[in-house]
């Protein structure tokens, strides 16, 4: 007989092991494929300034330090202080 129980027994066990095995290669590059993801979320993750007021600045044309949008004690800054 071509087909007999042994061989159908020795063929489903490497079948069943070569699927096992690729099985945990999957497993393998997911868990890579989510630590690269989780490094490079946390390392461009900008920090909670809670309680931080924004302050829009610009820079003096004159003394050219960066001052806030109400001016610097310049005399001559065109950015008048209010």
């Amino acid at each position: 007989m071509f087909f007999s129980v042994g061989k159908l027994f020795w063929l489903a066990v490497i079948l069943w092991g070569v699927w096992t095995a690729f099985r945990m290669i999957e497993k393998r590059q997911k868990r890579g494929k989510e630590q690269v993801k989780d490094e490079q979320t946390s390392s461009h993750h900008k920090p909670d300034y809670a309680g931080a007021d924004d302050v829009d600045m610009r820079e003096c044309p004159t003394c050219k330090s960066w001052v806030k949008n109400s001016g610097c004690n310049h005399p001559d800054c065109p950015i008048k202080q209010s």
